[in-house]
């Protein structure tokens, strides 16, 4: 079962996904780990992959060439996945939604309105209960009207 989280947990939520989309260390990982794979297999000859073909070239290059190519490779992917993140685009991004009424899950739409008729908010702004979990407080609540922990 579904649960809106409080508007203190929403905030929170918020500032995290908002503090991972500034920051620049996964980026800047995956920019360097392909640049030097990238660097290394144009090192050894290879030159182009396409249709099933692996095109190896058996003349060695300077290494002044393969560091200007290389270097262009990690600027365009650094670039291109900083502008990804930022944008909230990419793998890592859960752009699920929920209607806020019959809980269902949906996709956006112009009206960001479920077929209900309900809101439709991010899945961030949900946390998911159990039935189990659910009847387990449920229990504890009863067993503890005050709120006070035993010890």
């Amino acid at each position: 079962m579904w649960i809106r989280k409080s508007e203190e947990e929403i905030r929170l939520a918020l500032e995290e996904r908002d503090r991972r989309r500034r920051n620049l260390w996964r980026p800047l990982a995956w920019a360097t780990a392909s640049t030097i794979i990238f660097g290394v297999l144009y090192s050894f000859g290879l030159r182009a992959w396409t249709q099933g073909v692996i095109i190896v070239s058996s003349s060695r290059t300077e290494f002044g060439t393969t560091i200007l190519i290389a270097s262009v490779v990690f600027v365009v992917l650094f670039v291109s996945l900083v502008r990804q993140q930022r944008r909230g685009t990419g793998l890592s991004d859960d752009s699920g939604l929920l209607c806020g009424d019959c809980q269902q899950p949906s996709h956006a739409n112009q009206y960001m309105l479920c077929k209900c008729g309900g809101r439709l908010e991010r899945l961030d702004y949900f946390d998911w209960i159990s039935e189990a979990e659910r009847a387990e407080a449920d229990v504890r609540d009863e067993e503890e009207p005050s709120g006070h922990a035993s010890v």
